[in-house]
């Protein structure tokens, strides 16, 4: 008897709350070497009630030996978050999202770094201000993850996956005003470029919008999907992708001047499989042991590493 061994890996995405304030301050500058203002911080967007999205340069080090501080408004206390736990876009900037703001509120923003290692600090960066929006959102943090199916199959078509935006309904019948009644996939060539599929105003044949349901109404469920399959993709050529949710309140008021769904611009990218068909396998991941107790007398345990590719 052969048991096969399977392994999830999880990912997270840089999101801190208000909360995390709490969990540690600045540290002083008496023990360290002030260098130069941190001038890294590019934008600082609402995209959401809740939600502001900053985008910054990464400093140079290694990244497990530096710490970025983020500020709101006037507070000396920091978010922390260390550099090895960020991943830089294509543009080469590094995105992180604060949650847990207030609604229609104003707030400033500056970054400071520190690396651990040399004992050296940037002072806080100049402050940009934005405004959550006046309307309640989804509660979505956007895309995780993005795979080309196995097989035949991933020729033309990726796996996009997502975590369940947060709800407040006492069932999927029956959705509250901010509860995400459904996702819209936006995806495009990384060929035309980040900047174009960041523009929500760029338009192209290849950029394409998809939201399910299609027929979205005020009586609409909520929502339970967390995955959905693009097909009808080009081989060997990778794609950005992005998910959003939209709420019942939006289709209730969309038509309201300055009524807002949530906005993240997280983008994840992803290739579908060659034509070749080639696979890749690593046979050195074969391990063999003895199964426990009795069934140790006449079976064992073969496991190995999932190939990749056509198979």
């Amino acid at each position: 008897m052969i048991y096969l061994i399977f392994i999830f890996f999880i990912f997270s995405s840089c999101v801190g709350t208000i909360e995390d304030n709490q969990l540690q301050t600045t540290k002083s500058a008496s023990s360290d070497v002030v260098m130069d203002k941190y001038k890294g911080l590019i934008s600082a967007e609402a995209i959401s009630h809740n939600k502001v999205e900053l985008k910054f340069s990464p400093i140079s080090g290694n990244p497990q030996d530096i710490i970025y501080h983020f500020f709101i408004n006037n507070s000396d206390t920091s978010i922390q978050i260390t550099g090895n736990s960020l991943k830089a876009n294509s543009a080469g900037l590094y995105s992180y999202t604060l949650d847990g703001l207030s609604t229609n509120t104003t707030y400033s923003f500056k970054v400071s770094t520190e690396n651990i290692e040399k004992n050296e600090l940037t002072s806080k960066s100049d402050a940009l201000f934005t405004s959550t929006f006046s309307n309640n959102t989804a509660d979505f943090n956007g895309v995780v993850s993005a795979k080309a199916l196995k097989g035949q199959q991933g020729k033309y078509s990726i796996r996009v996956s997502w975590t369940l935006a947060g709800f407040t309904g006492p069932s999927q019948y029956s959705p509250d005003m901010g509860d995400t009644i459904g996702y819209e996939v936006t995806y495009m060539p990384v060929s035309e470029g980040l900047n174009n599929f960041n523009d929500d105003s760029y338009v192209s044949s290849s950029k394409i919008s998809e939201i399910e349901p299609s027929n979205l109404t005020t009586t609409t469920y909520r929502s339970t999907e967390t995955y959905r399959d693009i097909s009808g993709l080009d081989p060997n050529t990778e794609y950005f992708f992005r998910v959003r949710a939209i709420h019942k309140g939006y289709v209730h008021y969309y038509m309201t001047s300055g009524y807002k769904r949530e906005m993240n611009s997280k983008v994840v990218s992803a290739s579908t499989l060659a034509e070749t068909g080639s696979y890749d396998f690593d046979s050195s991941s074969v391990k063999v042991n003895n199964a426990l107790s009795d069934d140790g007398l006449d079976q064992l345990i073969v496991s190995w590493d999932s190939a990749t590719g056509e198979f």
